[in-house]
């Protein structure tokens, strides 16, 4: 993996993109792969390839260095030689000065607008049914868990949320636990002190 600045060279015309890469093989890579897909998210670079073939470009690393002074060193190299292929010329803001075509516009549009009639949307009864019924069964990985846990430690529930999850919870049936569950409350209880309302819990699920 080599770090440093790239130029694609279009040896019909001379004219040049200019780049910053932490990993020349795979930057040019991924160049050719947008580009032969027509996808590239340069326009003029796209339409030059697409004109002239791919067999004039050339991809031809230029300098290497440590990847903290790659923009450093690409911006010298923009100021210097104002590759034609380069939209914007300004290292730290690539978007800078790029025109958005009439169909990416339409697209951001219709993005917003998708959003936009979403917020404030309530599901429905049968709706969230659907997603318990098919959210049931599916086991939560350890990662997932202790991410929940870490999220909700030291949170405390308020009043109306106990209410509704008593209520909810209210006739409900406890299976009896099993052997493995039993053990893991003895060794996380052990050494806990006992304090008086834990006595009285005790003393509660004695008289019961």
């Amino acid at each position: 993996m080599t770090p440093g600045i790239y130029e694609i060279l279009n040896r019909a015309n001379g004219k040049r993109y200019v780049g910053s890469a932490v990993d020349f093989g795979r930057r040019f890579s991924h160049h050719k792969c947008k580009l032969n897909g027509k996808a590239h998210h340069n326009p003029h670079l796209q339409a030059a390839w697409n004109k002239y073939g791919a067999d004039t470009f050339k991809f031809k690393p230029i300098l290497a260095c440590q990847p903290s002074m790659l923009k450093f060193y690409e911006q010298q190299l923009l100021d210097k030689v104002r590759p034609e292929y380069n939209i914007a010329q300004d290292a730290t803001a690539p978007g800078r000065g790029r025109k958005q075509s009439s169909t990416e516009i339409a697209k951001r549009v219709s993005s917003h607008k998708r959003t936009k009639s979403f917020l404030g949307r309530k599901h429905t009864a049968e709706s969230r049914a659907k997603m318990s019924a098919a959210m049931r069964g599916i086991p939560k990985s350890p990662e997932h868990c202790a991410k929940i846990g870490a999220r909700t430690l030291g949170t405390a529930r308020s009043p109306e949320l106990r209410a509704r999850i008593s209520a909810k919870l209210k006739g409900i049936k406890r299976a009896p636990f099993s052997a493995e569950h039993k053990a893991k409350l003895a060794v996380a209880q052990r050494g806990k002190p006992w304090t008086p309302a834990r006595w009285a819990a005790f003393e509660a699920r004695r008289v019961m």
